[in-house]
């Protein structure tokens, strides 16, 4: 072997090291590229789960505020002093598609000419409704042949005087109320246009009950 032959041996020899089997770092390789693809999936279906969730959260809302309960701002002083102008209350939609008012609940009821009115029910499917001389509203049920039967005696604050009887009528020309017929008034009387102005309200007209004042803070809480 010549000298020069014996000097490039260690050389090759370490050149062939170098050359070697490089399978470890391409595993290696293989394995980072794996865990940075699989980073990436859970990245797009979190992203996409997050998407779900708040579609739904909305599309839960758009229900809620359509069929079952949203919030109402009183316009106006007609309900005065249970209910002031820019009061929010929530109205309970669910609740009067269910079942009939009770008598001095508060409601939302379409007018005829458009808009919304708030209102308390008085007057109640089947019933008659009257003012006296002096103003003074009564109420009687009919018997199973027509006739008036006895008198609902309506609590004072709700049976006072108006200003206007209107539509109300008199003992001789009374308002009558045939099924799914009810008469609402304000409680402010001398500055509300309800019944005595647009007559009964059938119970297709009727929005909701309202069952909660959420502003003012001050003043939240159920509505008497």
């Amino acid at each position: 072997m010549s000298d020069s032959d014996a000097m490039r041996q260690p050389e090759e020899e370490i050149s062939a090291g170098s050359g070697g089997d490089t399978s470890g770092f391409e595993a290696i390789a293989e394995q980072v590229r794996a865990e940075q693809k699989n980073s990436r999936r859970k990245r797009v279906l979190t992203l996409l789960d997050t998407l779900l969730i708040c579609a739904l959260a909305a599309l839960i809302a758009i229900l809620i505020r359509a069929f079952v309960i949203t919030p109402l701002k009183i316009d106006g002083d007609s309900m005065e002093n249970v209910l002031s102008d820019g009061d929010v209350v929530l109205l309970s939609k669910i609740s009067v598609k269910n079942r009939d008012p009770k008598r001095y609940e508060i409601v939302v009821a379409e007018k005829p000419d458009g808009g919304s009115v708030v209102k308390r029910v008085i007057g109640l499917p089947g019933e008659v409704l009257y003012t006296d001389e002096s103003g003074l509203i009564h109420v009687f049920k009919k018997d199973r042949s027509g006739e008036l039967a006895e008198e609902v005696e309506l609590e004072a604050k709700y049976a006072y005087s108006v200003s206007f009887r209107g539509l109300l009528g008199t003992k001789d020309n009374p308002m009558v109320l045939v099924e799914d017929e009810f008469c609402l008034l304000g409680d402010n009387r001398t500055v509300s246009k309800d019944s005595r102005f647009y007559g009964p309200f059938s119970k297709d007209s009727l929005k909701g009950i309202a069952v909660y004042r959420i502003l003012p803070l001050g003043r939240f809480g159920t509505i008497g």
